[in-house]
C-alpha cells in the first residue's frame, strides 16, 4: 500500500507502531502523538517543515510574509502545549537565485514575530534547494502541559478565534478575488499570530488542548481519538467570519461549510473545559462553545437538527495537492 493511499493520519500510527520498541528516556514526558514533546521538566520542543508551492505560494506571499507564516506556525504548537516559546532554530532550504536581499527579507519576517514573543532565533543550517523550504525547531517551557489526550466526558468545547478564517483569506488569493473584500482573512492567511498569551490566560480553565492547523474537523478528531471521548459540535454556534460569508458571492454554499470545517492552518486554540461559561474574549480574541464531549467514540456534527459523522477532512500532507 502506498502512503497517499494509507494518509497522513495513519501514516502517523504506523510510524508510532514501528518505533513502539524503542528505548524510552525517562526525561520525557510525552513523546509522539501531541502537538510537541514535553520534557518531565517543562521544556517543550516541536519541529514543523514548510515547503514553497505546498505550505506558501510565492505567486502571492512576499518573502517577509512567509517569514512571519511559518514562524507563527511553528510556534502555535508551543500555544498548544500552553506554553512560552524561549528559542527557534531554523534551517533553510534556499534556491541559488536567491539574493542578499530576499533572505533579509524573509529574517526580517521571521524577526518580526520572534521579537514579539521574546524568542531568541538561535541557530539553524543551510542548504541548497531548487525551491524555498524552512524547517523550524522551536524550544519553549510550561509548568502545566495541556494535552489532547485529558478530555472527558461532560466537557465543554470551546474555539478560539474564527472557523475557516485563514482558508478564507487562502481561497480569495488563490481565485484571485477582490483584496478589499477579504483584508482580514487575508492577514490571518498570511500572518496567524499564535495563540500563545490566550493559551495562558485560560490555562487554569483548560483540560484538553490542540491548534487548528489541520482543520477543524481533523484536530476535532485528534482530541477525540487520543482522549477516547465523543465529541459533539453544534454548526450554528461556530464563529464564522463576515468574510468568509463574503465568499457566498464567488463560491458556492457546499465549498463554505468545506471551509469552515475543514479549513486549515488557523493556529487557533480548540480546547475542553468543564466551565460552560468563560468569557466571550481573551485579550481581543473571541472565544466560542462549539460543543460538548460524552463517553463514546468519534466526532459529530448537528446542524438544522440532524447529527451527523463528522469524519476527519482537513488536510492530509499525503493524499492532498497543495492547500496552501
Amino acid at each position: 500500500m502506498r502512503l497517499t493511499e494509507l494518509g497522513e493520519t495513519k501514516t502517523i500510527e504506523l510510524i508510532r507502531k514501528i518505533i513502539e520498541s524503542q528505548y524510552r528516556s525517562a526525561s520525557i514526558k510525552v513523546g509522539i502523538g501531541d502537538d510537541a514533546c514535553v520534557f518531565k521538566n517543562g521544556t517543550i520542543i516541536t519541529t514543523d517543515a514548510y515547503l514553497e508551492d505546498v505550505h506558501f505560494s510565492l505567486d502571492y506571499f512576499t518573502l517577509r510574509e512567509v517569514g512571519e507564516k511559518v514562524v507563527c506556525g511553528t510556534l502555535s504548537d508551543i500555544a498548544a502545549m500552553a506554553g512560552i516559546p524561549i528559542a527557534i532554530f531554523i534551517s533553510t532550504l534556499l534556491p541559488k537565485t536567491l539574493k542578499k536581499t530576499d533572505l533579509q527579507e524573509l529574517y526580517q519576517g521571521m524577526q518580526n514575530i520572534t521579537n514579539g514573543f521574546k524568542c531568541e532565533i538561535a541557530g539553524g543550517d543551510i542548504v541548497a534547494y531548487p525551491k524555498l523550504g524552512l524547517i523550524l525547531t522551536a524550544v519553549g517551557k510550561t509548568k502545566h502541559a495541556k494535552l489532547r489526550s485529558t478530555a472527558k466526558p461532560g466537557e465543554y468545547l470551546y474555539v478560539s478565534g474564527y472557523c475557516g478564517w485563514a482558508e478564507t483569506g487562502r481561497l480569495a488569493l488563490a481565485n484571485k478575488l477582490p483584496k478589499r473584500d477579504f483584508p482580514q482573512s487575508i492577514k490571518r492567511h498570511h500572518c496567524p499570530i499564535p495563540r500563545i498569551n490566550e493559551a495562558l490566560k485560560l490555562n487554569k480553565f483548560i483540560n484538553a488542548l490542540i491548534d487548528t492547523s489541520d482543520g477543524l474537523s481533523t484536530d476535532a478528531f485528534h482530541i477525540s481519538k487520543e482522549s477516547k471521548v465523543k465529541i459533539t459540535i453544534f454548526y450554528e454556534r461556530l464563529p464564522i467570519h463576515i468574510e468568509t460569508t463574503k465568499l457566498y458571492s464567488y463560491i458556492n454554499k457546499n465549498t463554505i461549510d468545506n471551509v469552515v470545517l475543514n479549513g486549515g492552518e488557523d493556529y487557533e486554540l480548540l480546547f475542553t473545559s468543564d466551565r460552560p461559561n468563560l468569557p466571550l474574549s481573551i485579550r481581543g480574541t473571541k472565544i466560542t462553545q462549539i460543543g460538548i464531549t460524552e463517553p463514546g467514540h468519534g466526532v459529530f456534527l448537528i446542524k438544522t437538527g440532524k447529527e451527523y459523522p463528522l469524519k476527519p477532512a482537513g488536510y492530509n500532507h499525503l493524499t492532498s495537492d497543495s492547500n496552501k
